[in-house]
């Protein structure tokens, strides 16, 4: 909802959603501005509600590649992401939670879900992934959260996972 304000092309407040060109205490209409304005500031104030941000801060593990949250490692690698719950840019102290992150695969729905323990707004999660393209994004992480819970996530999660391959010894190479 958006706090109420004067509207100067059409000399109206606007106030609960609509343009009101009469004042709704006096039932006459706004004599100026500043007429306007003071009826304004005897409305109470709608104060938006914060929304909390999950960023990735750090991923890391063994021949992990981390960059443009995108993940590429192979199978069976532990794999460790760090998060943290923000707003306005700084880490929520106050946030304490358990989130379930369901993980998406190649189209089909919560193939994976983790765990992931929050407490002063920081969390790490430590895994290992089949085979396969992976993601935590929003929508998933949102899907079965009351709207007044929903966590804002700026980029999804992209995981791909490839076959782990064996060193070949030199004499393989060369023949």
């Amino acid at each position: 909802m958006i706090s109420p304000y004067f509207d100067k092309k059409t000399n109206c407040v606007f106030l609960r959603g609509a343009l009101h060109p009469i004042n709704p205490a006096t039932n006459v209409e706004w004599a100026n501005e500043q007429d306007a304005l003071d009826f304004i500031s005897t409305q109470p104030q709608i104060i938006e509600p914060k929304t909390s941000h999950l960023v990735i801060t750090e991923v890391s593990g063994t021949d992990v590649s981390f960059y443009e949250n995108v993940v590429e490692v192979d199978a069976a690698v532990t794999v460790t992401v760090n998060f943290e719950i923000q707003q306005d840019g700084k880490t929520d102290i106050e946030f304490n939670r358990t989130l379930r992150l369901p993980v998406d695969r190649d189209g089909q729905q919560g193939i994976k879900v983790l765990k992931l323990v929050l407490k002063e707004g920081k969390g790490q999660l430590t895994t290992q992934f089949e085979t396969g393209e992976y993601y935590i994004n929003e929508y998933a992480l949102n899907r079965r959260l009351k709207s007044e819970n929903f966590i804002f996530m700026p980029e999804a999660l992209h995981i791909l996972v490839s076959e782990a391959t064996k060193a070949k010894g030199l004499k393989s190479l060369i023949s």
